[in-house]
């Protein structure tokens, strides 16, 4: 009877546990959502400038495009819609793979795949934030790009000068405003970790720690 007791309050707490890491992933999965839809909209704009053609300011190459085929500043805005295109279609195509398998992972694979797919979907979305936050300043270079070979001096410098203006106040305010709102504590740990019992237990896989049984002399 005792053994049934201990038996029932293990799967207990083995389900506990596994809900819990059921919310992360959800958690991670509508991370994942949010950065694969704005990079989906950024990424289509990105190809809207690539094929945009600014207005003639220098004498049209018919074998070349819009300028001749020494324009610096054409090549600039070409490279910088090209690496915009290039990190928000990684972003895309992470985002979804994640998604897809980092499910399938945590609903259909063994015991434990469910702590596995959380700390997996919680790596990779550091660095898809990393990629995406590259993907909007090679987008808001393209703009700046755009600006320049598209406008007259006068104009292009008006517009220079507002894109470089709400670039650092956007990033002046997410980084002194908004982050330190939502900043944790230098003493919390964010990774995911193992769910531990005061005396060690791990209600995940059922054992106890190495080092905690050594302890208790086990």
């Amino acid at each position: 009877m005792i053994d049934a007791d201990r038996a029932h309050l293990e799967n207990h707490l083995k389900k506990l546990a596994v809900s819990i890491r059921q919310k992360e992933v959800r958690f991670f999965i509508k991370n994942f959502r949010t950065l694969g839809t704005t990079s989906t909209f950024l990424c289509g704009l990105s190809f809207g400038c690539l094929y945009m053609k600014p207005a003639y300011l220098k004498v049209v190459s018919g074998k070349y495009g819009f300028r001749d085929e020494q324009c610096v500043e054409e090549a600039v805005y070409i490279a910088m819609a090209c690496l915009a295109i290039g990190c928000n279609m990684m972003v895309m195509a992470i985002s979804a793979y994640s998604i897809i398998f980092g499910m399938d992972l945590a609903i259909r694979g063994q015991e434990g795949s469910m702590s596995r797919a959380v700390t997996s979907l919680y790596m990779e979305r550091r660095f898809v934030l990393r990629l995406f936050w590259c993907a909007v300043i090679f987008t808001s270079f393209t703009g700046i790009s755009l600006a320049w070979v598209k406008f007259k001096v006068t104009p292009r410098a008006g517009v220079v000068t507002v894109f470089l203006t709400f670039a650092v106040i956007i990033v002046s305010y997410i980084q002194l405003v908004v982050r330190e709102k939502f900043k944790f504590p230098e003493d919390t740990h964010k990774k995911p970790d193992d769910f531990l019992l005061n005396d060690g237990y791990d209600p995940e896989h059922g054992t106890v720690k190495a080092q905690l049984k050594s302890a208790y002399g086990a």
